[in-house]
């Protein structure tokens, strides 16, 4: 009995000394795994597999629904405004006609200004043979498809209690083959009261001129349906002048002003005379009117356009499938974005102001016109996120194409696939309009869900944008604001600018990698704290002394 005794008291003993052994032979921490280099030559899954190991000891805090920043929106009764646009026929339907019309924006008004935009544009709602009504037949009159002048004042009005500036498309450019002075110049080739209302002549002058009998032709620079006007005529100016009053007598707050570099073909001096009575005409009428034009070309000629002091022009080398914003939003993982980004809106900042000084830049994303933002970068919601935090933040009035906010697809060559009817909800309520015909995409296309349900999903892109408009109404400096850089970021994947307006100032930061990121903003800047973020996933932005902390696309505002 006693031998077992010591018996299994020398086992004991060995085994703690065995222990004793094997712990002085341990180190005292444990190497953390090498970080491969990351050569030249690699491909994205190497580069995604390098940069998550790179930024896996940076622990972003989880926001679990919360945000602490909420507080009073600051907005400036001026003309920097979050336009939202409508393309009215594919909106909103009130009477279950398969239609979009006025009464159905109405009944949205509310949900348009909660997400936090404070201006609408409206697509053509004149008597037209298209569905897209750019080619009308009376530029005094509202198809009866949308609804009635009793609608439209009801819109009108119901926007002015709730401070939205209502503005239409004014495409003056063209009428329709059917419009009653162009059915008058066909009947009468040569002797028509109304020949010289458009630009007719005796020979054909290139492949944008058709013939029109008699040994005539006529100019249709987009269709031989959509004859142009010639906005020389004195004439014709007395119509647009009845056209424009006609309009502004519902008390609508400007217009949008169609193809404006196609009044006097590409003659950008001539179109700066037409615009500035334009601009003139109806400001006399409401010196407050709001107009922006549509002229699609390089912001160097947009530039000699705001000579006209026509207030805005929409942004083309900003937006679109190919525009900065874009660029930025898809970069391959681990580009230098920052280096150019902050000088080009400098430089665009410099263009707007060079020719009319009260100029306000027109940045979008994308329009009726063009790709949504789900086909140029690939239903990406994350990218997608990303871009709308990078357009939103830049000076000027912006534009939301409907359907953006919720992340609706819409590409390919055709454009009746970027005009799909707005996906309120999932089971129909009857408020869907039908897509135009020919159309490709169903609802099935739309993979992140309807209204409804975004609405019920913080995560979603529809509550990133409520967001990022709540930043912007908040603090007017964003998108009043002049530019300059923030100094000591080293990081050329993060975008940080300084927005200084009416002696105010505050610090956007924007983490365009898609991973997290620790970035040290020096207060010599001049802020103080965090007074509002957006991130495209239920985190936190945090600052502790002036290193933030972000996730992969966040976005963070300091003052």
């Amino acid at each position: 009995m006693l031998k077992k005794k010591l018996m299994l008291m020398l086992g004991i003993i060995v085994m703690a000394a065995s222990l004793c052994a094997c712990g002085k032979n341990k180190p005292d921490k444990v190497a953390d795994e090498p970080i491969p280099t990351l050569g030249p030559f690699a491909t994205e899954e190497e580069k995604a597999e390098y940069y998550k190991k790179l930024t896996a000891h940076i622990k972003v805090e989880k926001a679990n629904g919360e945000y602490e920043y909420d507080k009073e929106d600051n907005i400036i009764n001026d003309k920097y405004r979050n336009f939202y646009q409508i393309f009215v026929a594919t909106f909103c339907d009130s009477n279950n006609d398969g239609m979009g019309d006025l009464n159905g924006i109405t009944s949205k008004l509310d949900y348009i200004q909660d997400i936090g935009y404070n201006g609408i544009w409206l697509t053509p709602i004149t008597p037209a043979p298209s569905y897209f009504k750019y080619d009308a037949t009376d530029l005094k009159a509202i198809d009866p498809q949308f609804g009635t002048e009793a609608d439209f004042k009801k819109l009108a009005d119901e926007c002015k209690k709730r401070n939205i500036t209502l503005i239409l498309d004014l495409a003056v450019n063209h009428t329709s083959a059917s419009h009653p002075w162009f059915m008058d110049v066909k009947a009468n080739p040569g002797t028509s009261k109304y020949t010289s209302y458009y630009n007719i002549t005796k020979e054909k002058l290139g492949e944008t001129f058709y013939e029109l009998g008699n040994g005539y032709y006529y100019e249709g620079e987009f269709w031989d349906q959509m004859p142009d006007l010639k906005l020389s005529n004195p004439e014709v100016r007395k119509e647009i002048e009845k056209v424009i009053d006609y309009w502004m007598g519902f008390g609508v707050g400007g217009f949008r002003l169609d193809a404006v570099i196609h009044y006097d073909e590409d003659n950008t001096e001539e179109n700066v005379k037409i615009l500035k009575w334009i601009n003139d005409y109806t400001k006399k009428i409401d010196p407050n009117a709001y107009i922006v034009g549509e002229a699609w070309v390089s912001n160097g000629i947009v530039s000699q356009y705001y000579a006209s002091t026509v207030d805005s022009f929409f942004n083309f080398d900003l937006g679109g499938s190919e525009g900065v914003v874009t660029q930025v939003a898809r970069a391959p993982i681990g580009t230098e974005v920052a280096a150019d980004y902050i000088p080009a809106l400098k430089s665009n900042h410099s263009l707007v102001k060079k020719n009319n000084p009260e100029g306000i830049d027109a940045p979008f994303l994308s329009n009726h016109d063009m790709p949504r933002s789900h086909a140029f970068l690939n239903g990406d919601a994350d990218r997608m996120k990303l871009a709308i935090g990078l357009y939103q933040m830049i000076t000027g009035t912006t534009y939301t194409y409907y359907g953006e906010e919720i992340g609706m697809a819409g590409g390919g060559d055709q454009d009746v696939n970027y005009r799909m009817g707005m996906y309120w909800s999932k089971a129909d309520n009857g408020q869907q309009p039908d897509s135009p015909q020919g159309a490709t995409l169903t609802n099935a296309d739309m993979t992140f869900g309807s209204v409804e349900e975004q609405l019920a999903d913080k995560k979603s892109i529809l509550n990133y944008t409520k967001r990022i408009l709540q930043l912007k109404n908040e603090n007017p400096e964003i998108a009043r604001g002049e530019v300059s850089e923030i100094t000591g970021i080293e990081d050329k994947e993060v975008i940080a600018m300084k927005k200084t307006y009416n002696g105010s100032s505050v610090i956007v930061v924007i983490n365009t990698s898609r991973y997290p990121k620790e970035i040290k903003v020096d207060k010599s800047n001049g802020y103080k704290e965090i007074v509002g973020y957006a991130t495209t996933d239920d985190t936190k932005v945090t600052i502790k002394d002036d290193t933030l902390t972000m996730a992969g696309n966040a976005l963070v505002v300091l003052k």
